[in-house]
């Protein structure tokens, strides 16, 4: 069996997924399904392996990680557990350095709106002001108005995590894709036998974007450059 680290983006399914596995009887999963660097205290799996504390309900963006999430951080959490999770905003050249020596499982979703508009919901849940994707937004009941450079430039900053971690001939698996194909791709990947799972959380935004988003004509000009609208 090889141990393995699930590479994402935030808002892909990956705690689907990790919850999944996790339910696995050959694979010890830390408890907050495989994520190692949590954004608070009462999350944070094996606090002993670390050099730091995360204060209670707080979030730190890119440039707190770049610092202080460090490849022994891994290699700790590896003699606990036998999956991790590592979000894009999580990586700096030493982990993506490191990442190369691990069996990685990249997780990705082909509609970036709805990854963006995902994102936009679970800001709005868990309070923007602390969140570290914060962007200029409208929130209107359930539809949303998205400032279309601020999509821009989360669809480039995405692109270009993507293919950090593509050229490192990871096993590629997509959101939008049927779960169970999922799964049985990961077992086969790293040598694991099938077992029964249930599914314990669901898609949040099932609705198409159209009808979710308010200036949906405006973002939409943005497809033949970005390639990031696609209705669902």
């Amino acid at each position: 069996m090889s141990k393995f680290i699930i590479v994402c983006a935030a808002r892909t399914g990956s705690q689907m997924l990790a919850g999944v596995l996790a339910q696995h009887p050959a694979l010890q999963a830390p408890t907050y399904n495989g994520e190692i660097f949590c954004i608070s205290k009462a999350g944070l799996c094996y606090p002993e392996i670390f050099d730091f504390v995360l204060p209670d309900n707080d979030f730190f963006g890119v440039e707190y990680w770049k610092k202080r999430a460090l490849p022994g951080h891994i290699k700790s959490a590896f003699k606990r557990c036998d999956f991790i999770k590592l979000l894009y905003y999580h990586l700096n050249p030493e982990l993506l350095d490191c990442l190369k020596d691990y069996t990685l499982i990249h997780l990705k979703r082909r509609n970036k709106l709805s990854r963006f508009f995902s994102a936009r919901i679970a800001e709005d849940r868990i309070g923007n002001s602390k969140h570290p994707y914060k962007c200029n937004y409208s929130y209107s009941g359930q539809k949303i108005k998205i400032d279309p450079i601020s999509l821009q430039s989360s669809v480039k900053w995405h692109d270009e995590q993507e293919k950090q971690i593509d050229n490192m001939n990871p096993l590629t698996i997509y959101y939008e894709d049927n779960l169970e194909d999922n799964i049985n791709k990961i077992l086969s990947y790293t040598s694991l036998p099938k077992f029964d799972y249930k599914v314990e959380t669901q898609k949040i935004v099932n609705t198409k974007m159209c009808d979710l988003i308010i200036n949906y004509d405006e973002v939409k000009e943005y497809e033949n450059n970005y390639h990031c609208v696609r209705q669902i």
